[in-house]
């Protein structure tokens, strides 16, 4: 799994770090897709980061995610309202 919003650097120490593993914010990571993408390990590329957010959408819902994101504020202020800002900003 990969998380792709909210990472577990942006909330290491936080006693709720745990809450990030959340359908909302993970996908599956590969080195290499059936589809022939490729993932380099780390906090990738814009592009990558771009993919995991098309994936999240396709398969969770913007509304969704973003009600989510929301949710996640009370745990993680600022990380997660700026983890909604870009997200949101990708898909105006």
């Amino acid at each position: 799994m990969h998380e792709a919003l909210i990472t577990k650097g942006m909330v290491r120490g936080n006693k709720h770090a745990l809450m990030i593993n959340n359908r909302h914010n993970c996908v599956l990571r590969h080195n290499q897709c059936p589809d022939g993408q490729k993932h380099e390990p780390g906090i990738g590329s814009e592009e990558v980061y771009l993919a995991c957010l098309n994936q999240l959408i396709k398969f969770e819902g913007l509304d969704s995610i973003m009600e989510w994101l929301k949710e996640m504020t009370e745990y993680f202020p600022g990380v997660a309202e700026e983890a909604s800002r870009r997200a949101w900003s990708y898909n105006e």
